[in-house]
């Protein structure tokens, strides 16, 4: 009886989890942050989106689409012309990734328009967008612990309108917003930098059967028959790599991960148990 109980209050917690994760933790969340406002007024001020964020396991880089809208604040400034700009600083502070568009390059600048305000002149508003921009990632938990690796980025924008990128900047970015599009992370922002883990659903299935394979280990090493030891272990064996297939698809090439040291040590502790047992009924079967 108790032992049902047991097992219902499992199943039961079991459940809850999945239905919580199905509900909430699978949802995609795009995160915003409002930059804070300075003391001075810029002579510029923009707006960042980060669409099509995309991560490749197999070189651990990550791309994106950035949408900049850039508008000036002062009546008396000239119209937009160029924009040069750079979306990631290096660890000494530079930075290295400045790109530059001016109204002429189709490519980048997707429009170009005067805009009417209620109580003013016409003032420029340019807009544009790049495709497949790199991103700068840090690995602040090794693929090697898959699926309970992490990476995160940094967006750090600096801007100039119509000169090069000398000097103090003259754009001030008061919104960034990163869409969730990585369809196997999650997406998530700390105090200054952006993160990107596992599914909850894949961490949760590892967890789940490793807890399974556990269990049904123990009762394979409670088995009173050597024989049926024996027999029993070639389909743990057989289980133990078809969830490992599944749990590891076939864009994370890195080997090995924690699922394959888990793997690989009930494997050894089940082929221990093995020659233990059959050395112990050999040892009775031949004592007189």
């Amino acid at each position: 009886m108790r032992k049902r109980s047991v097992a219902l209050l499992l199943s039961v917690a079991l459940l809850l989890l999945l239905g919580v994760d199905l509900f909430f933790w699978e949802s995609r969340h795009d995160v915003e942050k409002n930059v804070a406002m300075g003391s001075a007024t810029p002579d510029f001020t923009a707006n960042l989106t980060v669409l099509n964020l995309a991560f490749d396991d197999r070189t651990q880089l990550a791309n994106a689409t950035l949408e900049l809208e850039i508008q000036p604040k002062k009546k008396s400034l000239d119209s937009i012309n160029m924009v040069t700009y750079g979306y990631q600083v290096d660890s000494d502070g530079t930075t290295s990734n400045l790109r530059s568009c001016t109204s002429h390059m189709k490519e980048c600048f997707t429009s170009y328009e005067d805009v009417l305000k209620p109580n003013g002149p016409h003032v420029n508003i340019a807009k544009i967008r790049q495709a497949q921009v790199p991103l700068l990632l840090t690995e602040n938990r090794p693929e090697i612990l898959y699926p309970f690796d992490r990476f995160s980025f940094q967006l750090d924008f600096r801007g100039w309108v119509n000169r090069e990128a000398e000097g103090d900047t003259n754009v001030r970015v008061e919104d960034i917003l990163v869409k969730d599009s990585e369809p196997n992370f999650v997406l998530s922002a700390g105090a200054d930098r952006y993160f990107l883990m596992r599914k909850p659903f894949i961490r949760i299935v590892s967890v789940i059967f490793a807890l399974l394979s556990l269990t049904f280990l123990v009762y394979l090493m409670r088995l009173g028959n050597p024989k049926d030891l024996l027999g029993q272990s070639l389909g743990f064996f057989g289980a133990l790599w078809g969830l490992r297939s599944l749990l590891l698809p076939s864009t994370v090439t890195v080997f090995p991960t924690l699922v394959d040291y888990v793997i690989l040590t009930e494997f050894c502790i089940l082929f221990m148990v093995i020659i233990l047992r059959v050395s112990v009924a050999q040892g009775e079967a031949g004592t007189p």
